[in-house]
């Protein structure tokens, strides 16, 4: 009878100690947006995204903070749905496409040779909502034609958050790769 009371009190008392599961908050950083209307995008000027290489903070599912010059937090609950460096070329081509009428390209299979297109690097080092209050873009780019050495761009963006919380961090995150995107957009315009 003892040993039966004793282990009714001990469920109660595990049960009483188990945890209720975390919440997760899963972000991505390009936008889905409905297209308004299936057009042929064939004759667009295309970038071919050669390479694209971000820091080894980002290379992880938590979304980050730096909580001073030398700390970052990593949110256990906020995580990003898909690989940065695939939200990263998600988001750049969706702005090329819908501010600036450019296609990026991965693969070559997707490119027209009868086209004269460029070939892009980017380098990101910093991508990070900083402890002053502003979000930081910050990295190199190497635009070029096929055939040319092209220029070694460095980019720095920064813009404020107004709000707390990541979702509004990671709009605009978005922001600063449309800023990247226009910033790409302007130096194949002055070439």
């Amino acid at each position: 009878m003892i040993k039966v009371a004793f282990s009714i009190i001990m469920a109660f008392v595990l049960a009483g100690c188990s945890s209720r599961p975390v919440s997760m908050n899963y972000y991505l950083l390009h936008e889905p947006v409905q297209p308004s209307e299936t057009q042929d995008i064939t004759t667009w000027p295309s970038i071919e995204l050669r390479s694209l290489s971000i820091p080894e903070y980002l290379k992880q599912r938590s979304l980050i903070v730096q909580l001073s010059p030398s700390e970052l937090h990593f949110s256990p609950q906020h995580v990003w749905s898909e690989p940065v460096e695939q939200g990263v070329v998600q988001s750049l081509k969706d702005n090329l496409a819908t501010s600036h009428k450019f296609r990026l390209q991965t693969q070559r299979l997707w490119t027209n040779s009868a086209q004269s297109g460029y070939i892009l690097d980017i380098s990101i080092d910093d991508f990070i909502p900083a402890y002053n209050g502003m979000v930081i873009l910050r990295g190199t780019y190497r635009l070029g034609q096929s055939q040319q050495p092209g220029k070694i761009i460095e980019f720095a963006f920064q813009t404020p958050l107004e709000k707390d919380g990541f979702a509004h961090t990671v709009e605009k995150m978005r922001e600063l790769v449309a800023k990247l995107a226009n910033q790409i957009v302007t130096g194949i315009e002055a070439h």
